[in-house]
């Protein structure tokens, strides 16, 4: 890793921050062109989304439901170009106003200090397992 590239910690804090101000292009920058995405296998749509294009679609598919979401990462580990970590996801729905409040992991992967590979997980267990691959 070079001297102006980032630690994973720092891509992971500085994704949570640029999801929760709503800068996309912020968090557009943290990642390669061609990065890789997957969501919780249960999710409704769920497929590899490929390059930031997909990504973004997404995230913006997403937050679509809420007029308000914040996330917060609540545990993180970091091993040569890998990390693991657990965020928790508060939301409010636009018309509805119900508060949701969900546990979260994901498992990624960076590569020449941008995010390569970003999956999520409903289960901490299957995202440590994603990681220790």
């Amino acid at each position: 890793m070079s001297a102006d590239e980032l630690t994973a910690r720092e891509i992971i804090d500085r994704h949570a921050a640029a999801w929760n101000d709503g800068e996309m292009e912020a968090l557009e920058d943290l990642y390669q062109a061609d990065a890789v995405m997957n969501g919780p296998r249960d999710w409704p749509e769920n497929r590899e989304r490929l390059g930031w294009d997909e990504i973004r679609g997404q995230y913006d598919d997403l937050r679509s439901p809420w007029s308000f979401d914040a996330s917060e990462i609540l545990e993180f580990e970091a091993r040569d170009d890998r990390s693991v970590g657990r965020f928790r996801w508060q939301m409010r729905g636009k018309d509805s106003e119900i508060e949701l409040d969900q546990e979260l992991s994901f498992s990624s992967r960076i590569e020449d200090g941008k995010i390569a590979e970003i999956h999520y997980f409903r289960d901490h267990a299957d995202a440590r397992a994603h990681f220790e691959q």
